[in-house]
């Protein structure tokens, strides 16, 4: 470990040579009247000396600026040991020379009670430098590399409780506040505009019943509600998804931004044609409609009469010669 003692030495600064020329009796007049510069109007004390061995294990470090007293310019210093000796203006071979371990880490929680806390100034060793820790008691907690501040000094303070479910005012005991729980099945409000009625259950605030938004609801949307106001909105669903019109006459569809799109049921495929009766074929034409009820296809058809022959087999067969 290395010692530091502050200590102020005068480093005199000579007078230039205009000064001489205009007062050759010294470093300027001290008479403002006689128009000749004060003894620190030409002096500039910026500049700090280099670092000088002033024993043969004691090395002294100037600090700038300066400040001037009658021509003379003053520097603070503060002077350190060398352990293995000084010298040409350095600690020989010393890896803590100039270091100055006054950058100690942060505090931090050692559990959720402790917190551990270090010196402002270490110790340098090997040019690493090390800190006195000290561990703390917390009584409210630790968070976040402190102490936590007390809730509440009275009761007073106790008004925030922690949900719906709880009543508005509690006690305030070694600093935190303690609020009993509403009884189950209490009417409660959360803070979401879209729950409109809910219970307290077990300090929960449980909603029974959300926001209708299914007014909005579509083939290729969905009614939700936004919680910042409790409107309802139609929420687009992803293209690609598979749906339906309610038209029983489309056949299922595709989702494309927001929109079902479809095609109609085509009815081109008539029933064959088939006897009525043992005189009677019917014929069913090639285009139908599509029954909106069932989605079914409705053909129209013609009768015909096969006398003087017979149907059969969906055909009129010729009668007998």
């Amino acid at each position: 470990m290395y010692a530091f003692q502050r200590v102020t030495v005068v480093v005199i600064v000579v007078c230039s040579f205009v000064v001489v020329a205009l007062a050759a009796a010294g470093c300027g007049s001290e008479d403002p009247a006689e128009g000749f510069p004060g003894p620190c109007d030409v002096v500039d004390c910026d500049e700090v000396p280099e670092s000088e061995c002033v024993g043969d294990f004691t090395l002294r470090i100037f600090e700038g600026p300066g400040s001037c007293v009658d021509g003379e310019c003053i520097f603070e210093s503060e002077e350190m040991s060398c352990g293995r000796g000084c010298e040409d203006g350095e600690c020989v071979g010393d890896p803590c020379a100039g270091v100055y371990c006054n950058n100690p880490p942060e505090d931090s929680c050692v559990d959720e009670n402790t917190l551990e806390v270090y010196e402002e100034w270490g110790d340098c060793a090997e040019g690493d430098c090390s800190y006195i820790s000290n561990e703390i008691t917390c009584d409210h907690g630790c968070s976040d590399g402190e102490c936590v501040a007390p809730e509440c000094e009275s009761n007073e303070d106790c008004t925030d409780p922690p949900g719906p479910c709880y009543e508005s005012s509690g006690i305030c005991e070694e600093g935190q506040c303690h609020y009993d729980q509403l009884e189950d099945d209490t009417h409660c409000e959360d803070d979401n505009p879209c729950n409109l009625i809910g219970r307290c259950e077990g300090g929960e605030c449980t909603i029974a019943v959300p926001a209708d938004c299914s007014v909005f609801d579509g083939p290729c949307v969905v009614g939700r509600c936004e919680e910042s106001t409790g409107e309802c909105y139609p929420e687009t669903v992803d293209d690609g998804n598979t749906c339906y019109d309610g038209d029983a006459c489309t056949e299922a569809g595709i989702c494309d931004d927001g929109v079902c799109q479809t095609e109609p049921v085509e009815c081109d495929e008539p029933p064959e044609d088939e006897c009525v009766d043992g005189e009677t074929l019917r014929v069913y034409v090639d285009s139908g409609v599509c029954d909106g009820d069932d989605g079914s296809c409705v053909y129209d058809h013609n009768d015909e009469d096969c006398s003087p022959g017979t149907c059969s087999e969906g055909e009129c067969q010729a009668g007998a010669l």
